[in-house]
Protein backbone atom coordinates (compact mmCIF):
# COMPACT_ATOMS: atom_id res chain seq x y z
CA UNK A 1 0.00 0.00 0.00
CA UNK A 2 1.46 3.68 -1.00
CA UNK A 3 2.33 5.74 1.77
CA UNK A 4 -0.21 8.29 2.95
CA UNK A 5 1.61 11.06 1.03
CA UNK A 6 0.94 9.63 -2.31
CA UNK A 7 -1.01 11.70 -4.33
CA UNK A 8 -1.23 14.09 -1.80
CA UNK A 9 -3.25 12.84 0.27
CA UNK A 10 -1.18 14.54 3.18
CA UNK A 11 -0.26 18.26 2.75
CA UNK A 12 2.43 20.03 4.88
CA UNK A 13 1.71 23.75 5.16
CA UNK A 14 2.95 26.59 7.03
CA UNK A 15 1.06 27.82 9.86
CA UNK A 16 2.01 30.02 12.56
CA UNK A 17 -0.13 28.82 14.99
CA UNK A 18 2.25 25.55 15.65
CA UNK A 19 5.44 25.06 17.45
CA UNK A 20 6.86 24.15 14.22
CA UNK A 21 5.64 26.58 12.00
CA UNK A 22 3.93 23.92 10.29
CA UNK A 23 0.91 21.71 9.82
CA UNK A 24 0.14 18.59 8.06
CA UNK A 25 -3.47 18.58 6.91
CA UNK A 26 -5.86 16.23 4.89
CA UNK A 27 -5.46 16.74 1.14
CA UNK A 28 -8.68 16.76 -1.19
CA UNK A 29 -9.67 13.08 -1.46
CA UNK A 30 -11.14 13.11 -4.86
CA UNK A 31 -8.90 13.94 -8.11
CA UNK A 32 -10.49 14.88 -10.95
CA UNK A 33 -8.81 14.54 -14.59
CA UNK A 34 -9.13 17.63 -15.55
CA UNK A 35 -9.78 20.02 -12.65
CA UNK A 36 -7.21 20.25 -9.93
CA UNK A 37 -7.92 20.49 -6.49
CA UNK A 38 -5.66 21.65 -3.73
CA UNK A 39 -4.79 22.75 -0.31
CA UNK A 40 -3.97 26.65 -0.44
CA UNK A 41 -5.25 28.10 2.97
CA UNK A 42 -3.89 26.40 6.10
CA UNK A 43 -6.68 26.80 9.31
CA UNK A 44 -7.48 29.95 10.68
CA UNK A 45 -6.30 30.78 14.27
CA UNK A 46 -8.84 30.57 17.00
CA UNK A 47 -10.64 33.96 16.65
CA UNK A 48 -8.76 35.01 13.24
CA UNK A 49 -12.47 35.61 12.04
CA UNK A 50 -14.64 36.63 14.74
CA UNK A 51 -14.77 40.21 14.48
CA UNK A 52 -15.40 39.31 10.47
CA UNK A 53 -18.19 37.15 11.08
CA UNK A 54 -19.90 39.51 14.01
CA UNK A 55 -19.80 42.39 12.11
CA UNK A 56 -20.59 41.49 8.15
CA UNK A 57 -22.31 38.18 8.82
CA UNK A 58 -24.43 39.11 11.87
CA UNK A 59 -24.77 42.90 12.04
CA UNK A 60 -22.69 43.57 15.30
CA UNK A 61 -22.08 47.22 15.08
CA UNK A 62 -18.25 48.45 16.08
CA UNK A 63 -19.03 50.08 19.42
CA UNK A 64 -20.59 46.35 20.34
CA UNK A 65 -17.40 44.99 19.41
CA UNK A 66 -15.10 47.32 21.22
CA UNK A 67 -17.38 46.59 24.24
CA UNK A 68 -16.14 42.37 23.43
CA UNK A 69 -13.05 43.14 23.29
CA UNK A 70 -12.61 45.56 26.74
CA UNK A 71 -14.98 42.79 28.20
CA UNK A 72 -12.52 40.14 27.08
CA UNK A 73 -14.78 38.27 25.64
CA UNK A 74 -13.49 38.74 22.05
CA UNK A 75 -9.86 39.65 21.13
CA UNK A 76 -9.01 42.75 19.20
Amino acid sequence: MPAPSHRDMVVDMPHSGTPSGRVKLVGPPVKFSRTASAVTLAPPLLGQHTREVLSRLLGVQEEELARLVAAGVIEG
